[in-house]
């Protein structure tokens, strides 16, 4: 977003960016794609996948997602609702 330099703006960027078009409530647009998937390959952002993985297979974190009606996991793997078949 700005430049080389990693900020506050690409992390909220970046999430809007990464629901929208993981819920489809965004337009798919390469230039889209591109930035959410480079951002989704910075380290931090692997590790907090990671313990987000780590959370929801956990019995009270993944009956919490439940109660929640959360989507488990992240990425196009996961685009279901907890539950769903």
């Amino acid at each position: 977003m700005c430049g080389e330099q990693f900020t506050a703006a690409d992390v909220v960027l970046g999430s809007a960016l990464g629901w929208g078009l993981m819920f489809g409530t965004i337009d798919k647009r390469s230039s889209f794609e591109a930035y959410v998937g480079r951002l989704q390959q910075r380290e931090a952002a692997k590790r907090a996948n990671g313990l987000n993985e780590v959370y929801l297979n956990e019995g009270e974190g993944r009956s919490k997602a439940v109660r929640m009606g959360c989507a488990v996991g992240t990425g196009a793997r996961n685009r279901r609702r907890v539950g769903s078949k």
